[in-house]
């Protein structure tokens, strides 16, 4: 299948959710690999953030106690 009849939703998806253009390669395959891979990104997307969200809270258990609420605002500004 050309990338021109390719329902547009799923390339303009990846796009966004990559926040780049993607190569031709990719732009040629059909849309249900396109549908697959968009949403392995978002998995992979979604565990990172839990990944990062659990080792800033191991990091915070080296600050005081008394100092975590403080330092948690400067940090992420609320």
């Amino acid at each position: 299948m050309e990338p021109s009849q390719h329902s547009r939703e799923p390339l303009l998806a990846l796009r966004a959710e990559l926040g780049a253009s993607l190569p031709p390669e990719v732009e040629a395959l059909p849309d249900e690999a396109l549908e697959h891979l968009l949403a392995c990104v978002r998995a992979q997307k979604a565990h990172q953030r839990g990944a990062l969200d659990t080792a800033v809270e191991q990091g915070l258990t080296f600050v005081p106690a008394m100092l975590r609420g403080a330092v948690r605002k400067i940090l992420f500004k609320g």
